[in-house]
């Protein structure tokens, strides 16, 4: 009995001074390993893994929309199957014109001879030619040019003036945050104009901090 005492103490012992001789991979609480609990987690995952699925079907039918021709986009019913294309690409870098009758046969050969480039060969099969670049790469970027202004300004002046109203005591805090709250409840439409003449006399009308601050 003395033996059995002595061995388990020393087992004790190295148990607190080394660890566990093997690695722990599950919780040591009954509730946690037993078969119901991991069937549970089991179907939390399951209910994660098929939420997201579905949050990600909408993401990939407009991946999917990008490689498709026009006449698949508006197929009925949708296709999930097709042949991709870079139609949809050519489209939106490029401004386009209808290919004349006369010049059908120029553009025939100099597809066969290989003297279009991708681009022009993908308009040419729509029946159309390439007359020069589009405009979606400025647009793009006056988009991300007002996008990023309007962060910084929205959360620089947000983040300063929550800090002063959570840990001063202002003169009419009450009636301030009332009134920021109540522009809030003010439809958009309202100050459109205001806006638009206020913006135009003081000359920020089409420019990028006129859009920013809007």
């Amino acid at each position: 009995m003395t033996d059995t005492n002595t061995s388990s103490s020393s087992r004790r012992d190295s148990f607190y001074e080394t660890g566990p001789g093997y690695a722990v991979t599950e919780s040591i609480r009954v509730d946690k390993v037993s078969p119901t609990a991991r069937r549970r987690r089991s179907l939390r995952a399951g209910a994660v893994i098929l939420l997201a699925i579905i949050g990600l079907i909408p993401i990939f039918v407009m991946v999917m929309t990008a490689f498709k021709t026009r006449s698949d986009v508006v197929s009925v019913p949708p296709q999930v199957i097709f042949e991709p294309s870079l139609e949809g690409f050519v489209f939106l870098f490029t401004e386009r014109a209808v290919v004349s009758r006369g010049r059908i046969e120029e553009f025939q050969k100099a597809a066969e001879t290989g003297e279009l480039n991708t681009f022009e060969r993908i308009a040419f099969e729509s029946g159309q030619q390439i007359t020069g670049p589009s405009d979606y790469v400025n647009r793009l970027k006056n988009s991300v040019i007002i996008a990023g202004l309007s962060t910084l300004i929205s959360v620089g002046l947000g983040f300063f003036s929550a800090y002063a109203f959570s840990r001063f005591e202002i003169p009419g805090k009450g009636d301030l945050m009332f009134f920021i709250l109540s522009t809030r409840m003010l439809p958009a439409v309202v100050v459109t104009i205001p806006l638009f003449l206020m913006y135009r006399q003081f000359g920020l009308y089409d420019t990028h901090i006129g859009m920013s601050t809007a």
